[in-house]
């Protein structure tokens, strides 16, 4: 009886683990500015990728950026803040996925995904500009 009891309490404190960070989860994304009138809540999580070269460029978007090439994947950044660019578009325009994994002699990885309106959702195009700077 003691095991049987031991083992229904692990898996009880694993569901109350998995419900506490579901909770933390949901709790932050209440957070998150989806623009006015929550405009783009609708692709929260939603993921685009393309590729380039050798490379597979995908972002979830309000969740991280990621460059994959074979089986590795390296973290070019985590949601952080909207920015515009331009004087004509407004402050929910540019995405930016910051702290991502650490470059070599140089700064933590970014990733800035400028948002266009059109039919289809989909990456255009992905450059590196400046050093583990991604656009």
């Amino acid at each position: 009886e003691m095991e049987a009891a031991g083992a229904e309490l692990k898996a009880l404190e694993e569901e109350r683990t998995k419900n506490d960070n579901e909770h933390k989860l949901a709790t932050a994304v209440l957070g998150y500015d989806f623009a006015p009138d929550d405009a783009y809540l609708a692709l929260y999580d939603k993921c685009f990728s393309t590729q380039i070269q050798q490379f597979t460029y995908e972002v979830c978007l309000f969740r991280r950026a990621v460059q994959k090439e074979g089986n590795s994947t390296l973290n070019l950044g985590t949601w952080g803040f909207w920015s515009s660019k331009g004087e004509k578009r407004s402050h929910t325009s540019v995405m930016h996925y910051v702290e991502g994994a650490a470059c070599w002699n140089g700064p933590s990885r970014t990733m800035t995904v400028a948002l266009l309106c059109g039919e289809e959702e989909h990456v255009v195009s992905v450059q590196e500009p400046n050093k583990c700077r991604y656009e």
